[in-house]
């Protein structure tokens, strides 16, 4: 195949972060393969940060080394003992290693304009990087790129099967424009509109941005799934965010919604305290925004979110039946089951709904259904 010089050029700007961990050895080899396929005429860049065991990290590099890929992959360890009580997490956002000082591990890696953020079990569909790049070489006043966001599910959480599920996500895929208006104020208030977490995060995005952000959030003791939200934030404060009509990102859903617990506000409060006052703070730091004003702004911004995270602590009670008690377990997967035999039943209403999809499908079911 002949390399494009006019597309090498945009991708020698690319750097990707790829976190993960050893233990999920099938999933790293499943993004791998998919980079190597698609962008390995190009050497992409990879940065892979494993927070699994030493001797699991010594196995996956021995193991990269024989699959001789057509990538430039740096793999780097990092593990830490959580002493901060700051960092202590309910279920769904456990941090088994801060968030922030293992990308400031990775960042010391990376000396190219862009970089996107890549969890190991998701897919970026071809041509979104390009695409991206393309348009922030020009757009100087745009931070990232994103577009709609596709999500699947297997027969289970593993790294390949049959597609059991498919659909475009209604709830991370808020109307466009969105955040590209002029004024920051106004994106500022957007925010409260609409599902916001993920925008930047999984985005191809300036890495000087980062750079900042991650600063930050180490100054303000933000981390894990809330340094998640803080990076929109930070981003949404300086730049404007664009968002494509093209379906740029996969995400593989959990195959059973009881695994994973809701994020808690009750077990949160010091961290969304030290959320809230970060973002309150990177505020004012780059506007002209007096304290009060500012924090009037910041609540309306984050209200949403923090409401959601207390209705959740409504329902604690039954997650405490739910994890002891041999009768719900049995309920569980009765239900579960139930709920597959429909999943498969709708399958082509799904499908119908997002025939715009259809190149996109394909490729998932290339890779995963083999």
């Amino acid at each position: 195949m002949k390399i494009n010089s006019n597309e090498l050029k945009y991708f020698n700007k690319l750097s990707i972060i790829l976190f993960t961990n050893n233990e999920r050895i099938d999933f790293i080899f499943r993004a791998l393969d998919s980079y190597n396929k698609e962008y390995g005429i190009y050497n992409l860049k990879i940065i892979i940060s494993d927070s699994g065991s030493f001797k699991g990290y010594e196995e996956l590099n021995s193991l990269i080394i024989k699959k001789k890929y057509n990538l430039n992959i740096k793999l780097i360890h990092y593990s830490s003992p959580d002493n901060s009580k700051t960092l202590k997490r309910d279920a769904y956002g456990v941090v088994l290693y801060p968030y922030v000082e293992r990308f400031k591990e990775a960042i010391k890696l990376i000396n190219t304009r862009y970089i996107v953020l890549a969890p190991d079990d998701d897919f970026y569909l071809p041509g979104y990087f390009l695409r991206a790049i393309s348009f922030l070489e020009i757009n100087k006043d745009y931070g990232s790129v994103y577009g709609h966001m596709l999500k699947f599910r297997l027969a289970s959480f593993i790294p390949y099967g049959k597609i059991m599920k498919i659909f475009i996500s209604p709830d991370n895929n808020p109307p466009n424009p969105w955040l590209e208006d002029y004024k920051l104020l106004d994106r500022l208030d957007n925010l409260s509109k609409h599902p916001w977490s993920w925008f930047s995060w999984y985005a191809v995005q300036r890495t000087d941005l980062f750079r900042i952000t991650l600063k930050e959030a180490a100054n303000n003791k933000i981390d894990g799934y809330l340094f998640e939200k803080f990076v929109s934030f930070c981003h949404a404060v300086l730049f404007k965010a664009k968002k494509i009509d093209f379906i740029y990102f996969a995400r593989q859903e959990v195959s059973n919604n009881f695994e994973r617990e809701p994020f808690s506000y009750k077990r949160n409060i010091l961290q969304l305290d030290n959320f809230k006052n970060g973002c309150l703070l990177f505020l004012i730091k780059n506007s002209k925004l007096k304290y009060r004003k500012a924090k009037i702004i910041v609540n309306k911004a984050i209200k949403k979110d923090f409401f959601e995270y207390k209705k959740n602590d409504k329902k604690e009670f039954l997650r405490y039946i739910r994890k002891n008690f041999i009768i719900f377990k049995v309920f569980q997967k009765f239900l579960f089951r139930n709920k597959k035999n429909l999943n498969l039943n709708n399958k082509l209403v799904y499908l119908n709904n997002i025939n715009k999809a259809k190149d996109q499908i394909d490729y998932l079911k290339k890779i995963l259904e083999k």
